[in-house]
């Protein structure tokens, strides 16, 4: 499974996760007398003494519950907050936050791939966490294909992998151009070979632990997570996949919002249209 996240991180980034008593007697005048006193006098000490009583449990259960705030307000404290996933994701936070280590098979990551348990594909509809790019994946047998649209310039990019070539197409143009693709590197690509006959639940219990904190978004609370990989996955408070994270800093998109994640990529993404007009780019540059 580490291929698998390797190939999604690389490639989703690549256009762009706690009482008292007592008594005597003498006489019955005296003992009336007596009595009365004494009476008098044991319910002064027993008010005494509940009124102690009183003092300690409240004095307790106010100790008690400014220790609970404490605690409560370091915990929240220690939690980092963000106005929205933009922020999170350029805030340049994400991994170097302190975390705890969980196992994968106890992970939202590992467990979130388990959606790919029998699928011969993978597809994914993602956005820039600004909003400025969307882009469509589709990763099938030895296929990939990947539709970007830069909203600021209205551009549509559709980059497919197949056959052994790599083809750039431009929807505006109808035009584009192919040349070979490096097939040691496409290899690693493969998505038809990686999932194969994989055993989820024995490949969680090989991988390597998993950090994990949370963070708070928007004022909800969000689990992120960095695989062995290296990559973050960041999860909703419904434990939904909301946004994949590089820790590149060196390109200028580090990180991916996914709107869609299935094991059902159609064919038509890989499709070249037959009205387009291609030109082989090797053998221009062969002239």
């Amino acid at each position: 499974m580490k291929k698998i996240l390797t190939a999604l991180l690389a490639l989703t980034l690549c256009g762009v996760m706690f009482t008292a008593c007592g008594k005597d007697d003498t006489s019955a005048e005296a003992d009336t007398t007596t009595t009365v006193s004494e009476t008098a006098e044991e319910t002064k000490a027993e008010t005494e003494a509940e009124a102690e009583e009183t003092e300690a449990e409240t004095k307790a259960e106010t100790e008690a519950e400014t220790e609970a705030e404490t605690e409560a307000e370091t915990e929240a404290a220690a939690v980092a907050s963000y106005a929205n996933l933009d922020e999170f994701a350029k805030s340049g936070d994400a991994f170097g936050l302190d975390m705890d280590t969980i196992s994968a098979s106890d992970s939202l990551t590992y467990n979130w791939l388990k959606v790919l348990d029998g699928a011969d594909s993978i597809y994914m509809d993602v956005e820039a966490t600004d909003g400025s790019m969307t882009m469509v994946m589709g990763m099938k047998e030895d296929m990939i294909s990947m539709k970007m649209c830069e909203k600021a310039s209205d551009t549509n990019m559709l980059i497919i992998f197949k056959d052994s070539k790599m083809y750039m197409l431009d929807e505006a143009s109808k035009a584009g151009y192919y040349m070979s693709a490096d097939e040691s590197a496409m290899e690693d690509y493969d998505i038809g070979a990686l999932l194969g006959d994989i055993d989820f639940d024995a490949e969680m219990e090989k991988a390597a632990d998993v950090k994990v904190t949370a963070v708070e978004i928007g004022g909800e609370k969000h689990t992120f997570e960095i695989a062995e990989t290296g990559g973050g996955f960041l999860f909703d408070k419904n434990e939904k996949l909301l946004a994949i994270l590089s820790p590149d800093t060196s390109t200028e998109m580090t990180a991916l919002k996914v709107n869609e994640f299935t094991g059902t990529a159609p064919d038509s993404l890989f499709e070249i249209p037959s009205d387009y007009q291609l030109i082989d780019m090797e053998a221009m540059l062969a002239e």
